[in-house]
C-alpha cells in the first residue's frame, strides 16, 4: 500500500514536471521569433534555464523541476512582453525615419534634377541621380510590401546618393582660380 502511494506521488510529480516544462516550451515558442530578433541575449538566458530544467527532468529530479519551473516560466513570459515592447519601439522609430525620408527625398531629388538641367553637369552626376531614383523606388516598394526596415535602409542609401550628387554639383559650381 505504501509503495503504491509513493508510486502514485512520483507519477503525479513527474506529470507536474512535464507539464511545467511544456508550459515553458509553449511560452518560448510564442515569443522566440521576436525575442531572437530584438532580445537575443535574454532569449539565450531563458533557453539555458529551460535546458537545465530539461536536464533535471531527464534525470528524474521532478521535485527540482517543479521547484524551478515557476521562475523560468515567469522569465519566458516576461521575455515575450519585453520582446513585443522592443519590437514596437523599433517599428515606431523606423516609421518616424520613413516619414522623414518620404517627406524630404522627393523634393531633394527634384531640386537636384533642376540643377542638372541648368547647365553642364559634372561627370557622374546624372548616374548618381539615377542611382538615387532607383534606390528610392526600391524603398517605396519595400514600404508597400510592409518591410519597413528595408524601406528605411534603401531610403538612407538614396539620401546618400543624393548627397553625393549635391556635393559634386557644389564642387563644380565653385570657380577655379
Amino acid at each position: 500500500m505504501v509503495a503504491a502511494l509513493l508510486l502514485a506521488a512520483c507519477s503525479n510529480h513527474a506529470e507536474s514536471a512535464r507539464r511545467a516544462v511544456a508550459a515553458i516550451d509553449g511560452a518560448l515558442a510564442a515569443c522566440s521569433a521576436d525575442a531572437g530578433e530584438y532580445l537575443p541575449d535574454r532569449l539565450f538566458e531563458v533557453e539555458t534555464q529551460l535546458g537545465a530544467l530539461k536536464g533535471l527532468l531527464a534525470q528524474h529530479d521532478y521535485g527540482a523541476v517543479v521547484a524551478g519551473a515557476p521562475a523560468v516560466l515567469a522569465a519566458a513570459q516576461a521575455l515575450g512582453a519585453a520582446a513585443a515592447a522592443e519590437k514596437d519601439a523599433v517599428l515606431h522609430a523606423l516609421q518616424a525615419q520613413w516619414e522623414a525620408l518620404a517627406g524630404e527625398l522627393p523634393a531633394a531629388a527634384a531640386a537636384l534634377e533642376r540643377r542638372l538641367g541648368a547647365g553642364t553637369p559634372p561627370a557622374g552626376a546624372r548616374s548618381g541621380l539615377d542611382e538615387a531614383a532607383a534606390l528610392w523606388s526600391k524603398a517605396q516598394a519595400a514600404f508597400a510590401a510592409g518591410n519597413l526596415g528595408e524601406a528605411v535602409s534603401a531610403g538612407r542609401r538614396s539620401r546618400a546618393a543624393l548627397d553625393a550628387v549635391a556635393m559634386s554639383l557644389d564642387a563644380a559650381a565653385v570657380p577655379r582660380r
